[in-house]
């Protein structure tokens, strides 16, 4: 099939397979480039965002190593504990301890008699022993060292905290166990407030696989040691990059492991996140692929159009010459291989012209030549023409008439091989006909496809258009909202502020207040600064809601110029059709001709066989019955037969020379 394609097809498939393979090679091998680059900077990302975190958790726990450490020195503390009816002083104490360290939420001393003092003071379930809790009891079995407790769920404020506890001695003797509760809020809050790619987040988990600080509060505390992933992080002292599902998703994590505490840091994020940035840039990639066939296809069509050209019009010269007509030049300006080609056919018109007049006008003076020859023999042969007239005739009508039936059976011949070869020509320009036929309806019916996907097309551009107006109506009613709630927090702040100088005023009695007028400063604080990121954000959306809206009137835009496209197209295709069905009828028509052209040639070829075969039998008899004057006759008649032949001969030639045009 590809051998009876034409020299145009061949050259834009060409083009274009060698673009495709070569668009398929290089995307494929720049789609996995980008995808391994994306995954190894989040890898890198993520790795050195959990070592900082791990090194902000070390000097943590380092600064309160240090403080307990201080306090434990203190003179006048162990001389209070030493002195336990001075436990107010002791109060005291822990109270500047606490209002020196802002994160820690209680500092309290269990003694080996089973008394506790505690911190802000509170009151202390019925029969609470110290000695019986895990921190008393780590602490005494490491007299002298920091233990650091595994963090845990305050019971009376819900929010995460870890213990820290040690002995306290004087000359060797046990005056009890100090310990401090450390507040992790603050340390919750940057590892929720730190944001792994896109959508991941920070996880704190213990050393036997609970999670002690996570972004979701529902995971606080939930055990997931059972899980296959996790069970790996606990064997492993770090990891840059590890491939792990949960929930049915998959995902990726980097993560360390604390020395000092044995706690897992690792940042995750959904393995969707990785795959949409790929699939953005194989997006990029289809496009320019598509882009690019586009322009070579376009290249090749002029190309080989240029090759071509030429070569048709070679082809359509040598038509005319196949039929007589020498007198058309081929006339070709490029001075390629086509270039030469047609030199060549000219030179060959040029170098036959002459070769044709040349026996033309041999073949006129050869048939004046035996005229002049048969007048002669005519009149030699007068004085026997009395005998031999009879048989004379007879035996010259048969002769003729056997030579006569047996050119006419060769010229039928070579009219039958030239009828054969034109019907043959005939069924494959009809079968191309239909061929080409079947191909436009197949076009036709791609144009009416594109028509309903291009209608699809502009209604789902039209959707998303309302969708994006209607997004950034919403996100501007939120920026209204936020600004209230930075209002409400700005005159929450100042309350507050109010509600500490008024309880400064009133002493110990507003010592409580104060604290509380304290935390919701704070907290009118962190509304603030939630309220503004909140705000810069809508600000973002409103920035890309706009944008986007610019976008779909492009896209809007181009869908109207796409279908006048298919529009123009669809009426070609249609015009292509009609020609192609006329060019079917009378396909049609000239296929019907030649085939009883043909069925009629093999009759005229069978009764020329006939008739040479009876003029042969006519001759032979009239040979037998000139015998005897055949001898009288013979000289005369041979010369008169051969000019008769020459004379008919020298026709033929001319007749044969007339069908070329010079």
């Amino acid at each position: 099939m590809f051998i009876k394609t034409r020299i145009r097809t061949k050259l834009i498939l060409s083009f274009s397979l060698i673009i495709i393979a070569t668009m398929l090679i290089s995307g494929g091998i720049f789609y996995n480039s980008s995808n391994n680059r994306i995954l190894d900077d989040f890898r890198k990302s993520t790795f050195t965002t959990v070592q900082q975190q791990n090194t902000m958790i070390d000097e943590i726990l380092g600064n309160y190593n240090e403080a307990i450490q201080m306090l434990a020195a203190n003179k006048a503390f162990n001389a209070y504990a030493l002195d336990l009816t001075k436990e107010d002083l002791l109060l005291e104490i822990f109270g500047n301890y606490k209002d020196a360290h802002k994160n820690i939420q209680s500092a309290y001393m269990g003694t080996p008699d089973g008394k506790m003092i505690l911190y802000p003071v509170q009151e202390l379930p019925e029969g609470y022993d110290p000695r019986v809790r895990g921190w008393y009891q780590d602490a005494s079995k490491k007299p002298g060292q920091i233990i650091w407790t595994e963090p845990y769920v305050d019971a009376t404020q819900g929010n995460m905290i870890i213990s820290a506890a040690k002995t306290i001695e004087v000359d060797g003797k046990l005056l009890g166990v100090l310990a401090i509760d450390i507040d992790l809020t603050k340390l919750s809050e940057t590892i929720k407030n730190t944001v792994i790619g896109t959508k991941g987040n920070l996880v704190l988990m213990d050393k036997n696989g609970k999670m002690v600080l996570h972004k979701n509060s529902e995971m606080l505390g939930k055990d997931l040691s059972t899980e296959a992933w996790v069970k790996t992080i606990l064997s492993q002292d770090s990891n840059d990059l590890l491939e792990y599902t949960y929930e049915n998703k998959a995902n990726y994590l980097s993560f360390v492991t604390n020395k000092s505490t044995g706690w897992k840091i690792y940042g995750t994020i959904e393995a969707s996140e990785i795959t949409d940035k790929t699939a953005k840039v194989r997006n990029q990639i289809i496009v320019v692929a598509a882009v690019s066939i586009l322009l070579v296809i376009g290249m090749g069509y002029v190309i080989s159009t240029s090759i071509s050209k030429p070569i048709q019009v070679i082809m359509n010269a040598m038509k005319k010459a196949e039929s007589g007509d020498f007198s058309a030049q081929v006339k070709v300006k490029s001075h390629d291989e086509v270039g030469l080609l047609a030199q060549s056919y000219n030179s060959m018109l040029e170098k036959l012209v002459p070769l044709i007049q040349k026996i033309n006008n041999i073949s006129s003076k050869l048939t004046e030549s035996a005229e002049h020859l048969a007048l002669t023999s005519q009149e030699t042969s007068h004085s026997t023409k009395e005998v031999s007239e009879t048989v004379h005739e007879i035996a010259k009508g048969a002769s003729e008439q056997a030579g006569d039936a047996e050119k006419g059976a060769e010229l039928i011949n070579g009219l039958s091989n030239k009828m054969e070869e034109v019907v043959n020509i005939s069924s494959q320009m009809k079968s191309a006909t239909q061929t080409a036929d079947v191909l436009n309806k197949d076009g036709l019916n791609t144009i009416k496809l594109l028509r309903v996907k291009s209608n699809e097309n502009a209604e789902i551009a039209s959707n998303v258009g309302d969708k994006i107006y209607s997004l950034n109506n919403k996100s501007e009613k939120i920026g209204r909202i936020i600004e209230t709630i930075t209002a409400i927090s700005e005159q929450t702040n100042l309350l507050a502020l109010n509600a500490a100088i008024e309880a400064a005023r009133a002493g110990d009695a507003g010592r409580g207040f104060a604290v509380v007028a304290e935390e919701v400063r704070k907290l009118a604080e962190q509304s603030a600064n939630a309220s503004k990121e909140i705000q810069a954000l809508i600000v973002d959306i409103q920035s890309e809601a706009h944008n986007a809206a610019g976008a779909m009137d492009s896209v809007k835009q181009s869908v109207v110029e796409q279908d006048k496209a298919v529009d123009s197209t669809e009426e070609v295709f249609n015009k292509i059709a009609a020609s192609i069905n006329n060019i079917v009828v009378q396909t049609s028509t000239i296929d019907g001709a030649l085939t009883e052209m043909n069925k009629n040639k093999d009759e005229a070829v069978q009764a020329i066989e006939n008739i040479s075969a009876v003029s042969e039998e006519t001759a032979a008899a009239s040979q037998e019955v000139s015998a005897a004057t055949q001898e009288m006759a013979d000289g005369v008649q041979a010369v008169t037969d051969s000019a008769k032949e020459l004379n008919k001969a020298a026709l033929d030639l001319k007749d044969a020379i007339q069908i070329f045009k010079i």
